[in-house]
């Protein structure tokens, strides 16, 4: 049985790209309205295009068909865009689930054989040891860097 805080913090991960994908489809959404719009209004304004000849209808037609030229384009980059980013999701929670498997495999070694744990966290000491040695120098460097310069 998990942890009831870890249960969050998954819950919390699986949902952070919710946001973005909910205004990808609302914006999807918004798009398929104003395209039925431009499609229902068109042949009306085809129509009357053609028994008017003033140019300037004319130019009014031609603009609303490249709206809807328009339209009809963001809609598909908007849909490929969608499932990249669904693709994407799925890729990103397949490696999380590798990676955690990965992780309890070796927690159960390290378990299982107590010279590995004890190899493992000599090797954290020593990785943080050198973080913190390493850490020191830049500090020392840094300022003697800027003792140096201001003198």
């Amino acid at each position: 049985m998990k942890h009831p805080v870890a249960n969050r913090k998954e819950k919390k991960r699986a949902g952070d790209f919710s946001p973005f994908f909910s205004f990808l489809l609302s914006f999807q959404q918004i798009n398929a309205v104003l395209i039925s719009i431009v499609d229902s209004l068109a042949p009306v304004l085809l129509c009357r295009s053609y028994k008017s000849s003033s140019g300037v209808n004319n130019r009014k037609t031609e603009l609303f068909l490249k709206e809807h030229e328009h339209l009809r384009n963001s809609d598909r980059l908007i849909d490929n865009a969608i499932s990249i980013a669904m693709s994407t999701k799925e890729n990103i929670t397949f490696q999380r689930g590798m990676l955690k498997s990965i992780q309890t495999r070796v927690t159960t070694l390290a378990n299982r054989f107590p010279a590995i744990n004890s190899l493992i966290q000599k090797i954290n000491l020593r990785k943080r040891r050198d973080s913190l040695i390493l850490g020191g120098v830049i500090g020392v460097c840094t300022i003697l860097l800027l003792l140096y310069t201001f003198h």
